[in-house]
């Protein structure tokens, strides 16, 4: 998929077991808004873990995410 600047874009893992996304940016500079706003998983996942990934995110993580991308990573 290719998206341009400033695209709105999201995905969704309609299965029942996590999902891995990879994604190529170019020009660089998203990572590092994903390292920050994101969590880190390490792998094996728990089952504990798994459930916590199942799970939409919270307000506070949302409103994490909008502060970084808007203030930020512009």
């Amino acid at each position: 998929m290719d998206l341009p600047a400033y695209q709105v874009h999201s995905f969704k893992n309609i299965g029942s077991e996590p999902a891995k996304f990879l994604m190529w940016v170019t020009p660089a500079r998203p990572e590092q808004f994903f390292a920050e706003a994101g969590q880190p998983v390490t792998l094996p996942i728990s089952e504990e873990e798994k459930h916590r990934l199942s799970q939409p995110p919270s307000l506070a993580d949302i409103e994490k995410a909008v502060e970084l991308a808007s203030t930020k990573y512009g």
